[in-house]
């Protein structure tokens, strides 16, 4: 094992964080957290993990529910697209009556990407995989590449310095210590276990990282909120459903702009149109 692997693993024993997807290697629960985890801060994600679990607590419970409430117990998470993606691949494995334990048979299943695969493969099973983040990949970017390097080359050196057998506990340290250490803003450098031999802070070029993604944009005014703010709506009106214009009127949006985003609902199962009135499935 080399330096950078064994000053983060002993890094790592010292300031674990406890989070609850962490004191468990079942692969339902654990693509639950990864999909809740999706664009969202973790702190945000703990209550509504532990509720969903409670409330769902095998996949066989998720894929038989209405999916009226996954919802309503999403709600309030945000992009509720990802609860109807869950509640399909949790149907989806139920069909095939077995968690699937490759890359590419978990990728066939609804909503799961290359990283969701990745992260599902070194958290439930410990297998060699390396689900690359942000906070990993900037991690990378600064001690491998003085805060630069490119896609490609920052992606070999994460499969490079992976510890076999020991996937598990070396992505939780990875995410950890771009969390609380080597931080997107004002790293805490003098800190950093790994200071000494970091190029990027050797060079003084510490804050610098290659960008993999534009920051998400604000959720004040967004698409996101105004589609939430439906969905919220309907399910408190009496029987879930009202008319289009009581609908705008109570959302604050013109018909027009509704009938927009009710289309795209529609297209996400979130809502059922029938002429002029709208029901929450």
């Amino acid at each position: 094992m080399d330096r950078f692997q064994s000053r983060l693993l002993v890094w790592y024993g010292l300031n674990r964080r406890d989070l609850p997807w962490r004191n468990t290697t079942n692969p339902y629960k654990i693509l639950v957290s990864e999909i809740m985890l999706q664009q969202t801060q973790v702190e945000r994600v703990i209550p509504y993990y532990e509720l969903f679990i409670h409330q769902f607590p095998t996949i066989t419970d998720l894929a038989n529910a209405p999916l009226s409430t996954v919802i309503t117990l999403w709600s309030g998470l945000g992009y509720n697209k990802r609860a109807v993606f869950l509640q399909n691949a949790a149907k989806g494995i139920i069909k095939r009556r077995s968690f699937p334990k490759t890359r590419e048979d978990l990728q066939k299943l609804s909503g799961i990407g290359p990283y969701t695969a990745e992260a599902v493969l070194a958290f439930a099973f410990n297998y060699d995989a390396a689900p690359a983040d942000t906070n990993i990949r900037r991690i990378f970017s600064r001690y491998f590449f003085k805060g630069a390097g490119t896609v490609v080359s920052i992606n070999k050196m994460i499969q490079k310095e992976l510890p076999k057998g020991k996937a598990r506990v070396w992505n939780n340290a990875l995410m950890d210590f771009g969390s609380i250490v080597c931080t997107a803003s004002s790293p805490q450098c003098l800190a950093c276990p790994l200071a000494t031999s970091c190029r990027a802070y050797r060079a003084g070029n510490q804050e610098s990282y290659l960008r993999f993604s534009a920051p998400q944009s604000r959720f004040e005014g967004s698409i996101r909120q105004m589609r939430g703010r439906i969905i919220e709506v309907l399910r408190e009106a009496r029987d879930h459903q009202l008319s289009i214009a009581v609908l705008a009127k109570k959302v604050a949006i013109s018909p027009q702009m509704l009938n927009i985003r009710l289309q795209d609902l529609q297209k996400d199962g979130l809502v059922i149109r029938n002429g002029k009135t709208v029901r929450f499935i």
